[in-house]
Formats: C-alpha cells, structure tokens, sequence
C-alpha cells in the first residue's frame, strides 16, 4: 500500500512537471536543442526512490527541535536499559496473548510496516525506529523502573518488568500492552 502511494505519488510529481515543462512553447521560437535521453528506471525503483524521500522528509519533520531537548536525569539504573528492544510480545485488554504477525494478520496490514524497535544509548539519547523512520528520543529511568521517552513532539512512557526483562507499554486507546525485548 505504502509503495503503491508513493508510486502514485511520484507519478503525480512527474506529470506535472513534464506539462508544465512542456505547456509554453510558441510556434514561432526557435525549437530547443535537443536534450541528451534520460535514462528509464522501472515502476518499482521509481517507487523506491520516492519512498526514500519521502522517509527522508518525516523523518526531518518528526526530528525537528530535538536537538534542543535536554538529556533528563535518572534516578534508576539507566544501564539495565540500554541496548536495543524489539516486540517480544502482545496481550488485549482481556489477556489474550499474541503475536506481532496475528495482530498484523488482522488489521490486513504487512507485519513488517509495524515491526518497531527502542534503541536507548548510555548518554540518554535513542530512537524509535518503526517502517523504516527513526525517531529521536531524549530518555531517562526512574527508580521504581519507569522508562520516560521525549521525541520532539511528545513524551512515551513504559515500565522495565524486571522478572520478564521487558519494557512493558500499553496503549490506552485500544488496551493492547505490549512487551519489549532485548535484541
């Protein structure tokens, strides 16, 4: 779906600018020199290429005034959560347990677009990389093992569950929790 967009997208960008590129001429001008042949990419590295610009820009958007966030300071052990975390696993408001790729099954959505990853750096700094975007993040633990994330447009909030070794994170709008393993 993301790539059908975005080829849409490109295609809508290309067609604009070859008409108006092409709209001006009058009969009696001279006809430009001829231009060298571009070179003819398929449908598909036309869509990789747009895609890619396309994450370059969010990801500048979502980014935009972070390096002026503070690092906070941590009252807890900051070293039991460094590393990488990835979804480990997912439970609905009643207990069910399941998995990534059922919940993706679902929803009619690839697994892979919701595949999403906490990096926490010892200096305080991290990312959130989810379909391909990361998400810059300041971050700090307390003692009682509460995990305070702030990108540049809002804080995130998860519990390290020191028995599972999870980062534990529910979303209030749906109930569903999710536990963050290390990678």
């Amino acid at each position: 779906m993301k790539k059908k967009l975005l080829a849409v997208l490109l295609v809508g960008i290309l067609s604009a600018s070859v008409l108006t590129a092409c709209g001006g001429a009058k009969k009696e001008e001279a006809p430009a020199a001829e231009a060298p042949a571009a070179e003819t990419i398929s449908d598909e590295d036309a869509a990789e290429v747009a895609a890619e610009v396309v994450e370059g820009q969010v990801e500048e958007q979502v980014n935009a005034g972070v390096e002026d966030l503070e690092v906070p300071e941590s009252t807890g052990d900051m070293s039991v959560i460094v590393g990488s975390w990835g979804i480990a696993k997912m439970m609905d408001a009643e207990g069910n347990e399941f998995t990534l790729e059922d919940y993706a099954a679902a929803n009619g959505v690839d697994a892979e677009t919701l595949r999403c990853t906490y990096t926490f750096n010892e200096d305080g700094t991290g990312a959130i990389t989810l379909a391909g975007i990361d998400t810059k993040y300041v971050w700090s633990v307390d003692e009682a093992g509460e995990v305070t994330m702030q990108t540049a447009q809002t804080p995130i909030k998860m519990t390290y569950a020191d028995e599972d070794d999870l980062l534990i994170i529910q979303d209030p709008n749906t109930g569903i929790t999710t536990g963050f393993g290390r990678e």
